[in-house]
């Protein structure tokens, strides 16, 4: 099975890797690439083998707190899509460090190159490593010497074809193989987390529950602000070359901001998937060592299974590596020798050397990768090598600080002594990443610098381009509509639109009665005199209201005050009984169905406009009631996962027909 992955990725590498004549089509293609296809690239790059090694045992090992850093990555490329729309300006660069260098000059871009060239040689060197935990796990130490030849051997063979593609391919083989490797993992990655479920013999109630017991997956204060810091350095660290290079590959900065905010919803289910695999792991095996966690996980599992996940580990990691390797070449060809040489040297030559840079990055991570294998020792290395030094420099430059050449190497010398001083007295005794802080020393140094000296003329700050202005035009544009929309609503002639029909009324009044007595039987402990249970039958009291309206007082009242009184009551008071109910009831599985049971009714009867915001605002607040109620976080009830699922598809049902 592995064999003839590797295989079938050298078949698609050396296919897409015809017609590939320019540096540029070798480092970004001709930015024509489907968003679909851009979205795919940017998650298997992102999602490395060394990451689902490292993040499955570091949840197992830390917890709660490794849960919360993984689940917010996707968080990241949601905050960072609205960045997207200032690219503009450096949107046909080919690299990290051209961008930087079109601001600050020679000595910032060679810096940045030769900082982002060694951070990638870490990170191919992870992915290595998971590649030959992943190989090692295909074949038995205890067996023959061929077994034990064939074991050292096909790892290096798979480095090999790694380098073999992405030297001769450039971005566009290296572009369609990720597509091929994140389908790979995304369809094995749920199959390992199901069978690992069904192997602890418990259901997903007895799982939350023993995980809620559990001191490591409950929520401590004093991890609050490591977990912050954690959480701002990967949000940060996004400014490496990969990545720069898969914005630079889209067409244009709408297309980037598409990528980001697809990319962080799919990063959000691969993360919850790999959490799960983790979690599962913990209920089986708790006490395991972190170094024991995957030897535990081949050991236990059928040969199937575990071709599967050697064969995700080497997909994510060769989707990974092999973009590293690509943008090593990019940065050793374009930007160190290119801007060193004394004359001018054509594409053809640039192309060759992309392709010899390739191949020694590749060796040279080969080697790293034998004498260290932490992956997190490498990954906090890579962060502190490259957030503290390129991240200010580039976030500034992006939002049109435009400085010298000295302005851009005073924060790259302050970054550097900040985090080596950081590390060496603040991170021993607080734990705290110091990759953040230190970045914001960079930027608070180059903005000191160049208030306090000289600078030349044409430095400071610039506008946004046009894209970005007419993307803000294009919003106030649509807030004025809306201010429009929402005072023409509540005129009279629109309120009397909302008169809804004496059966609809009756309807209505029937359902507040039924669901405020059902409720309060629900919610109310006769051993604790609650106040606030007994207001649930104010509902019961507003459906008789309007069953009686229906009955009797239909041709009554004015059109528009039963059309006003109506929307308002139903709105509002169907959002306040689901929060009294989240307050009240001990269990979370009442209030889960009240919320799309409300909703439902809520979008069928009013206006999409007012009832999804309700909607929306109704969850935020129960989300926040649930985060202070810890005890019911953790359902005890298998039935809460269909309930989700049914409800979604209703939601989504209703809004969709209407």
């Amino acid at each position: 099975m592995v064999i003839g992955f590797l295989l079938l990725t050298l078949v698609v590498g050396l296919y897409y890797s015809r017609k590939v004549k320019t540096l540029r089509a070798y480092a970004i293609g001709n930015k024509d690439f489907a968003t679909a296809t851009l979205v795919a690239t940017l998650l298997a790059t992102n999602f490395g083998g060394g990451g689902l090694l490292r993040n499955v045992e570091q949840t197992h090992a830390k917890g709660l707190f490794w849960v919360l850093c993984g689940l917010s990555s996707s968080l990241t490329y949601w905050i960072l899509s609205s960045l997207m729309l200032r690219m503009g300006p450096f949107m046909q660069h080919l690299s990290l460090a051209e961008s930087i260098g079109s601001i600050y000059g020679k000595l910032p871009r060679l810096g940045t190159a030769l900082v982002a060239i060694i951070v990638e040689i870490i990170g191919v060197s992870i992915q290595i490593i998971a590649m030959t935990k992943a190989i090692e796990a295909c074949i038995n130490l205890s067996g023959s010497n061929n077994a034990k030849m064939l074991q050292a051997s096909l790892p290096v063979i798979a480095t090999f074809i790694l380098i073999l593609y992405s030297t001769f391919g450039g971005i566009r083989s290296v572009t369609f193989t990720d597509v091929l490797q994140f389908i790979t993992f995304t369809a094995i990655i749920p199959l390992v987390a199901w069978f690992i479920f069904k192997s602890t013999d418990k259901s997903m109630g007895e799982v939350a529950s023993i995980l809620h017991k559990e001191p490591r997956f409950q929520l401590h204060m004093d991890k609050l602000l490591v977990l912050a810091a954690y959480f701002l350095t990967n949000v940060t660290s996004f400014v490496e070359p990969t990545t720069i290079q898969r914005i630079y590959m889209a067409s244009s900065p709408i297309q980037a901001r598409k990528l980001f905010m697809y990319t962080g919803i799919f990063t959000f289910i691969i993360r919850c998937f790999i959490t799960l695999i983790a979690l599962f792991l913990f209920i089986k095996a708790p006490t395991l060592p972190v170094n024991q966690i995957w030897p535990y996980v081949f050991a236990n599992i059928p040969a199937i299974f575990k071709g599967l996940i050697a064969v995700s580990l080497l997909a994510m990691a060769m989707s990974t590596a092999d973009s590293s390797l690509n943008a090593c070449a990019v940065l050793v060809s374009h930007d160190i020798v290119g801007i060193t040489a004394t004359k001018r040297i054509t594409d053809k030559y640039k192309l060759g050397l992309a392709r010899l840079t390739a191949f020694i990055v590749g060796i040279c991570a080969m080697l790293l990768a034998c004498k260290e294998s932490n992956l997190l020792s490498l990954l906090m290395f890579s962060f502190d090598f490259s957030v503290p030094i390129i991240t200010a420099p580039f976030l500034l430059a992006v939002y049109g600080f435009r400085g010298s050449s000295q302005t851009a190497l005073i924060g790259m010398a302050t970054g550097v002594i900040a985090i080596l001083a950081w590390n060496r007295w603040i991170e021993p005794i607080t734990g705290i990443d110091g990759s953040f802080p230190c970045m914001l020393t960079n930027g608070l140094a180059m903005l000191a610098a160049h208030y306090l000296l000289p600078q030349p003329a044409g430095t400071g700050w610039v506008p946004p381009d046009k894209i970005y202005q007419q993307k803000q035009q294009e919003k106030a544009r649509i807030a004025r509509r809306s201010k429009q929309e929402r005072e023409r609503f509540f005129s009279k002639e629109n309120l009397i639109k909302l008169n809804p029909s004496r059966v609809v009324l009756l309807l209505t009044g029937l359902y507040l009665l039924v669901i405020g007595a059902a409720s309060f039987g629900y919610c109310y402990d006769y051993s604790e005199q609650s106040l606030y249970s007994y207001s649930l039958l104010l509902f019961s009291c507003i459906g008789l209201l309007y069953m009686g309206c229906a009955v009797y007082g239909y041709q009554l009242i004015l059109d528009w005050a039963v059309g006003s009184c109506w929307f308002f009551s139903l709105l509002i008071a169907l959002s306040f009984h689901l929060l009294l109910n989240c307050c009240l009831c001990k269990a979370l599985l009442f209030p889960f169905l009240l919320f799309f049971i409300h909703g439902a009714v809520l979008l069928w009867a009013l206006p999409l406009y007012w009832s999804l915001r309700g909607l929306f605002v109704t969850m935020g607040i129960m989300v926040v009631i649930y985060c202070c109620k810890t005890t019911i976080l953790w359902p005890a009830s298998t039935e809460l996962l269909p309930v989700l699922i049914a409800g979604l598809c209703l939601l989504i049902g209703i809004v969709y027909f209407k």
